[in-house]
């Protein structure tokens, strides 16, 4: 396999200048057509590029707006305010040298066209001919935000109605531990205040099985999660309180992301 290597703004050489400002006029041209949202950083998380589309969304005029700018710089102050989020996710990604790696982030800002959710796919943005890792590329999609709140009810009314929302696959590790999707669930709709009976019935419909859950059961599997995490004290209280503080709400398990984004929405 090609080993990348990561470069800063400061080390581009001409054939990456030339290689950013060729991708950047295929891009408008795409833009215009598809009225994509779409920009780039550099691994310093400074912009290289954005779409006119994007701009108008974060508050600028323009695509050209974006170069040079932070996104803690960015007149949209509900992303801006979240721009930690989005430096940290994008630097796990350069961190893992992986061009093939994507993430998905389900974004819920209130940006200038007003409280909106969107999706962001973010890749490695990468001069193939001299192996260089040169930043993070990102396109967005909207997302019905009713289709999101059908889902995750109490979402907004717990952590606010901005954030910027990672999908947790599988074999992520939190806090050095490794839970099933099916914990990964349990844990999300608990941090939302949902109580077992909710959970129960929640999950006889989005995994159902031959024999009804019992409260019990739900009970018994966050009493086990607990225990995956060295909380002695199993209540539902800590166990929140714990998840909060390394950060759990602002990942949901990738199962969910396949509810919201699409058509299919819970009854």
């Amino acid at each position: 396999m090609k080993k990348y290597n990561i470069v800063k703004p400061e080390d581009y050489t001409k054939e990456h200048f030339e290689y950013i400002h060729k991708f950047r006029e295929s891009t408008d041209f795409l833009a215009t057509q598809m009225e994509l949202m779409f920009f780039v950083r550099d691994v310093n998380s400074k912009f290289i590029m954005g779409t006119d589309i994007s701009a108008t969304k974060f508050g600028l005029k323009s695509g050209k707006d974006f170069i040079g700018k932070f996104t803690h710089e960015l007149p949209c102050e509900s992303v801006a305010n979240h721009a930690w989020q989005i430096v940290r996710q994008e630097q796990s990604l350069i961190e893992t040298y992986d061009i093939n790696k994507s993430i998905e982030v389900l974004n819920v800002f209130e940006f200038t066209d007003g409280l909106k959710a969107r999706m962001a796919t973010k890749r490695l943005f990468y001069h193939q001919e001299t192996s260089s890792i040169l930043g993070v590329s990102s396109y967005a999609i909207n997302v019905e935000l009713k289709d999101f709140i059908n889902i995750i009810p109490s979402y907004i009314l717990r952590f606010g109605a901005i954030g910027s929302i990672e999908s947790m696959q599988q074999d992520t590790q939190i806090d050095n531990v490794i839970l099933s999707e099916y914990e990964q669930e349990i844990c999300f709709l608990l941090m939302l205040g949902w109580d077992f009976k909710q959970i129960t019935d929640f999950m006889d419909i989005f995994r159902p099985r031959k024999v009804p859950r019992t409260i019990d059961a739900i009970i018994k599997k966050k009493n086990y999660i607990c225990g995956k995490f060295g909380i002695t004290n199993t209540s539902l209280k800590n166990l929140c309180e714990y998840l909060f503080s390394i950060g759990f709400h602002h990942k949901m398990p990738e199962s969910f992301y396949s509810r919201i984004i699409g058509v299919k929405v819970m009854s």
